[in-house]
């Protein structure tokens, strides 16, 4: 035998009635003895508790809403039944004439008891019932309608009525005996012992099919619904859920605990007891396997099977010096609390006993409250208690999987992926068995932790999201990258790189769904006209989706000087733009503490020598206890081009530059480069990271022109005066020659000061061999004192420093 349950979307409509007929026909030809349970069609539920209450309100609305549902009922039986129909049509207008009856006393009396719901709520389940089991008989299937009032015998306890097992299990039994074949059963109703409806709560059709099967001995309980089985996680909240093949009865327990709506609590435990499997598949998805529960599912390549959470709880905390050590706590707090009928959802206790976290519904927040405070109302005033603490606007969430048990890492993998999406953890419960770990988190991060944890451990790439502000050069260049390098990443370092923001100075455009690399330019043009910096932050405020980057590709102090509010809403930064960390000393070591408190990270390799690992090697060697003696480096590759090149003798010195220009190794205006400050901010970045509280105006430069060609007032004035200096450029070389010395431009870092002045150095010097614009930087330390460490290359240009920026990103990850 199987058991089939059909919910209120799979029967909303006449068409959707005629797909459960389907399935159900093919049933029957695997296994001829099954029995259907249903629900009432979509909605009727609400619209009978909406009318009953307009009746008591006397508020005669309530017959319009009556008249429109009868309506609805007429129609499908009308489009699914073809002959036969007036018999159909009596008895369904028989069914809403007693049901107007009744609450045409509710409307008189003005009184509407739990009872009374009770029985109107049923006429939902009654007429669906009904009316399908005439549409298979029209259809050739001798259908049996089943009142399941006769067949389930509960408690009195209206609206959440309990099956007493024994009286149901003789009269089920009884009635299978003497009635073989199809039946279509009403879900969700009961009765007591005396004939009076009642209702067996949330979830109650799943119940009913879920005891038929536990008393039946059933091979299977279906559970048939919208959806394609119990997801990974709510696809509303994580796109990326999956549907999960199997689970055990305890796994789907504490899913639908937590929140997951396909299933709930009371409907596993008749089919756990006697092991019977359920089975939840989709009606509008018919060839789809779903989702098997079992005692024993087959291994899962996950050690989770699922996350969920319950969006919004409070949490009262409980705590006090008093309570240490004193027995008896906790039972009178969770006393209390069922005493008032209070469900308490989670519970967390330090280890030293002083408090203890209860979490409860917010409705429920203020009456635990109350009650608690009013238990220890000597213990308060004695002050060996506090008072009752709550805190509101959070969310619980939940990672399931029995395999989660005995292995190590779980935990700290969940923390892991929350702090890496700057999500703070409000209070931890997990119970010995370690099927479940949960975590209360604001309810503003509650989409964002789900995302992060789903992709920790369903996963096998890591989504990276990334901000990109500045499509110049090297912007360009790096999304060139991007696009020609995505797969090679993804496959190689298990990264998914997604660019789900681009703005420049005329536009900006963010997209979830992310923006693709290789088409930019046409989607960026579409998007928001002139942005402002803000831009990302205002988009940011309704986006909740993992480890988000912001990538600062512009020279701009604007934009520099958001890395605060980026870092503070948990989206690290990697920066090309040397402002922040050359600018005000505060700011610099502002963003270095944030991002180590926030759990972050601010990158920015690329501002001192481009690709070249200049910043990492530094921080290695301070982080590993070395101490740094000396600094050297050229730090500008347009002016290693020009003394790489002017120590040929070939050119002058001022013919040098001007190729330089030509060639675009120098800012139009070749001034830019020639004043030694783009060169002095590298230097200054190298002597923050070596601990050195200073700024630019504390480095002496040594210029490489003469004041005069600062003073003219156009590039080619600045020639014209330059080449009557030429003589003394050639001067110099001539006399570095002599001495077999070479000239360059160096900049130093000794004793707490730093310089940068044009230097004669031997042959062989580290220096000596620099080719076109390569930087060099060596590093004299306590470790590397007879032997510097050299770092020597490309240290400028679109295509190294767009690596550079995308090496970022992917170490470390």
């Amino acid at each position: 035998m199987k058991i089939l349950k059909f919910g209120g979307t799979s029967v909303g409509t006449p068409e959707n009635i005629r797909q459960v007929s389907r399935i159900i026909q093919k049933a029957i030809r695997e296994d001829p003895e099954i029995s259907v349970v249903v629900s009432a069609f979509t909605g009727v539920t609400n619209d009978l508790i909406h009318v009953s209450e307009l009746a008591r309100r006397r508020d005669r609305k309530y017959l319009k809403i009556l008249q429109s549902c009868e309506k609805r009922h007429i129609e499908t039986v009308k489009t699914l039944i073809h002959s036969s129909t007036q018999p159909v049509l009596l008895q369904v207008q028989k069914i809403f004439h007693e049901l107007q009856e009744i609450l045409h006393g509710i409307y008189l009396l003005k009184e509407l008891t739990p009872r009374s719901v009770d029985l109107i709520m049923g006429f939902g389940e009654q007429l669906s019932a009904y009316i399908i089991s005439r549409y298979l008989i029209s259809e050739g299937l001798p259908a049996i309608y089943t009142d399941a009032r006769k067949l389930l015998i509960t408690d009195d306890v209206h609206g959440h009525a309990n099956i007493l097992y024994q009286k149901s299990a003789r009269k089920i039994r009884r009635f299978y005996d003497k009635n073989p074949g199809l039946k279509i059963i009403t879900g969700f109703i009961a009765t007591t012992s005396d004939g009076i409806s009642t209702t067996l709560g949330r979830g109650g059709s799943d119940l009913t099919a879920s005891f038929l099967g536990a008393v039946l001995k059933a091979n299977e309980i279906q559970i048939w619904t919208d959806v394609d089985g119990v997801m990974s996680a709510d696809p509303e909240k994580v796109p990326d859920a999956f549907c999960l093949k199997n689970l055990s009865y305890e796994e789907a327990m504490e899913l639908s605990h937590f929140g997951a709506k396909v299933l709930h609590p009371p409907t596993i435990q008749p089919a756990m007891e006697k092991g019977i499997p359920i089975r939840i598949l989709n009606t509008f998805n018919p060839g789809f396997e779903g989702t098997l529960v079992q005692k024993n599912p087959i291994h899962h390549e996950f050690p989770a099977k699922g996350i969920t959470s319950i969006h919004h709880i409070s949490l009262l905390t409980l705590q006090g010096s008093g309570m240490v050590g004193v027995t008896g706590i906790s039972a009178r707090a969770f006393s209390i609390l069922a005493n008032h009928a209070i469900s308490v959802i989670l519970i967390s206790q330090a280890s030293s006993e002083h408090s203890i976290c209860l979490a409860v519904k917010p409705e429920d927040a203020l009456p635990a409250k109350k009650a608690i405070e009013k238990e220890f109302e000597l213990e308060i005033k004695a002050r060996f208690v506090d008072r009752v603490q709550v805190e509101k606007d959070l969310s619980a969430v939940a990672l399931v999987g029995e395999s989660m048990r005995k292995t190590p890492g779980i935990a700290g993998k969940l923390f892991h992926a929350l702090a890496e999406c700057s999500v703070n953890v409000v209070a931890i419960a997990q119970g010995s068995s370690e099927l479940n770990i949960s975590v209360v988190v604001s309810q503003a991060d509650e989409i964002r932790a789900l995302q992060a944890i789903h992709e920790a451990f369903f996963s096998k790439t890591r989504r990276l999201n990334l901000l990109l502000c500045g499509t110049g050069l090297i912007g360009s260049e790096f999304l060139r990258q991007l696009a020609e390098n995505h797969h090679n990443i993804q496959n190689n370092k298990s990264l998914d790189l997604q660019v789900i923001g681009l703005a420049n100075m005329e536009y900006g455009v963010f997209r979830a769904d992310g923006i693709p690399p290789s088409n930019w330019q046409k989607i960026l043009m579409q998007g928001h006209p002139h942005p402002d910096p803000e831009f990302f932050l205002r988009q940011l405020n309704n986006y909740q989706k993992g480890q988000t980057i912001f990538i600062d590709l512009t020279a701009s102090e604007e934009i520099s000087q958001t890395y605060e509010a980026y870092l503070k809403n948990g989206i690290s930064v990697v920066a090309a733009n040397k402002i922040a960390n050359t600018g005000d000393y505060n700011y610099y070591k502002m963003l270095q503490s944030l991002s180590r408190k926030k759990g972050l990270f601010f990158r920015y390799e690329t501002n001192v020598g481009a690709g070249l690992p200049v910043i990492r090697t530094l921080k290695s060697l301070l982080e590993t206890g070395d101490t740094v003696q000396k600094i050297e480096a050229i730090l500008s590759g347009t002016l290693s081009y020009l003394f790489n090149t002017f120590q040929s003798g070939e050119k002058t010195f001022s013919e040098v530059i001007r190729e330089a220009q030509e060639k675009g190794f120098t800012e139009p205006d070749p001034r830019n480069d020639l004043n030694g400050l783009d060169f002095a901010r590298k230097l200054l970045l190298l002597m923050r990271e070596c601990g050195e509280v200073v700024n630019l105006k504390d480095i002496r430069i040594d210029p490489i022109l003469p004041a005069a060609c600062f003073k003219a007032a156009n590039v080619e004035e600045t020639y014209t005066i330059l080449k009557d200096y030429d003589p003394q450029f050639e001067k110099a070389r001539l006399s570095a020659a002599k001495n077999k010395r070479l000239l360059r431009y160096i900049g130093t870092y000794e004793n707490g000061k730093g310089s940068i002045e044009l230097t004669e150095i031997d042959p062989d010097h580290p220096f000596a061999g620099l080719k076109g614009s390569d930087n060099a930087i060596m590093f004299t330390t306590k470790r590397y004192h007879e032997n510097p460490l050299v770092i020597q290359g490309p240290g400028a240009g679109a295509a190294v420093t767009a690596a550079g920026i995308m090496n970022e990103l992917i170490i470390d990850n």
